[in-house]
């Protein structure tokens, strides 16, 4: 028993999966954690932060953090030397993790640090170029833990009943004056249309959870399963960035789903 699954773990780590998906998924990825980290050190957004915690004399690392998280980030853009330059955003970024505790400083650090160990450069050189599909499993079996963590962290009472998003979504219709249309603006100030909208979130992250596993451990289905996955993770966090404000973390999940479950089947030549 322990040989077969020393056997199958060692055939899975062999596995080799098309680069191109990597590769686009590095672009993608760089660019939005590009735009997020320019606009926070432009507005000052981790500053203002660091004074309202009491915290001003951290302001000079963490700035260097931020512009050394930058220019690692423009290079993964370009793919030079990724592998070097997303083990550095990595230790860059688990710094930020460590003194914010931040979850999306986290979930930023594990996907550096696998990304660091593929190849995901000269995509244009090769016929039908190849990468090693164990970081590319491993990140899509991260984004299901996260869709299923979530869920189950959202199965309490100040949830399902929806209190908490009817606090969250008046706040902003009337402190921050977000403009909702007006049937949505109807819906969410009773405390019936949040808890349906709690609800859907429940299950809908839920299902993205067990679809993503069934993409890895059913790759005779993924044809069928890529098309629901990339459909749920556009809604919930679309829906996410309208009606709550969320981007960053949203659109570099979106990425993350669309690009990693693409599988391309002509040669990167002709891409």
């Amino acid at each position: 028993m322990t040989s077969l699954a020393v056997k199958r773990f060692g055939g899975w780590v062999d596995t080799r999966c098309p680069r191109a998906s990597l590769t686009y998924f590095r672009r993608a990825f760089a660019t939005v954690w590009l735009v997020y980290d320019v606009l926070d050190i432009y507005f000052h957004g981790t500053e203002t932060y660091l004074w309202s915690v009491g915290a001003p004399n951290l302001h000079t690392q963490v700035l260097s953090t931020q512009i050394v998280l930058v220019f690692c980030e423009a290079i993964l853009l370009i793919g030079w030397e990724s592998k070097y330059f997303f083990l550095l955003a990595f230790a860059a970024r688990a710094y930020e993790g460590h003194l914010f505790a931040i979850n999306d400083f986290l979930y930023y650090s594990v996907v550096a640090l696998l990304l660091s160990q593929c190849d995901t450069e000269n995509l244009g050189r090769e016929r039908n170029p190849k990468a090693m599909a164990w970081p590319r499993d491993a990140l899509i079996l991260q984004t299901a833990w996260i869709y299923l963590s979530s869920a189950f962290l959202k199965l309490n009472p100040a949830f399902l009943s929806g209190g908490d998003l009817f606090v969250r979504q008046n706040y902003m219709a009337t402190a921050l004056k977000w403009h909702y249309p007006s049937f949505y603006r109807q819906w969410i100030s009773t405390l019936a249309g949040n808890a349906v909208m709690a609800w859907m979130a429940v299950v809908v992250e839920s299902a993205l959870a067990f679809l993503l596993l069934a993409w890895v451990f059913a790759p005779e289905r993924r044809k069928i399963i890529r098309p629901l996955c990339v459909s749920l993770v556009l809604g919930v966090h679309l829906l996410g960035a309208l009606a709550l404000n969320v981007y960053f973390f949203g659109a570099s999940l979106i990425v993350q789903v669309f690009f990693l479950t693409w599988e391309p089947q002509k040669s990167a030549l002709s891409l």
